[in-house]
């Protein structure tokens, strides 16, 4: 395994029942979630470092959201679910080698 993808150590993460029903678990992913973004940023990564030079890096972003859900006092999501909706997503980002993140919910 290349250098930019060593694993980190494993990080407690609710199942996706706990978790906000995203968009991914309309298509049976949501446990897949941390794992995709963890794989995304890997490969993201590897294919910077093949560009990347001492006089021009290459940086590595990752984008989360937005979400078909919004947080309602009326039966939407909560700022908890939202919360770690996003928090899963940030960890797989980080743990696959990217250096900064957007999030957008809209």
């Amino acid at each position: 395994m290349p250098a930019s993808s060593k694993s980190a150590p494993t990080l407690s993460r609710p199942r996706a029942s706990a978790r906000l029903r995203s968009l991914l678990a309309e298509y049976g992913l949501a446990d897949d979630a941390h794992e995709l973004n963890r794989i995304a940023a890997m490969l993201a990564r590897e294919e910077a470092d093949r560009f990347s030079t001492s006089a021009k890096p290459r940086f590595v972003a990752g984008s989360m959201g937005p979400t078909t859900k919004s947080i309602s006092i009326t039966g939407g999501v909560t700022f908890e679910q939202m919360s770690d909706a996003y928090r899963v997503q940030a960890e797989g980002l980080i743990e696959g080698g990217r250096r900064c993140a957007a999030g957008r919910n809209g």
